[in-house]
């Protein structure tokens, strides 16, 4: 037995983020993996990347986003 519902779907998140990653790598973004994000800052006015993004081993990634 089946359910006929024509307002959902199945979505292939893997599929999706994929192509989400392969856009924004086209933009000229940089993709980091395993990086697990515990906090935002914003950087001094002057630099030319002004957010900050810190890791749960208090690593920093300073990085421009567009």
């Amino acid at each position: 037995m089946a359910i006929w519902s024509p307002e959902t779907g199945i979505v292939d998140w893997a599929v999706v983020t994929q192509s989400y990653v392969s856009n924004f790598e086209k933009s000229k973004g940089d993709v980091f993996l395993n990086f697990e994000v515990v906090k935002f800052k914003l950087a001094n006015e002057d630099c030319d990347y002004p957010v900050m993004v810190f890791d749960s081993k208090g690593k920093v990634m300073i990085h421009r986003f567009f």
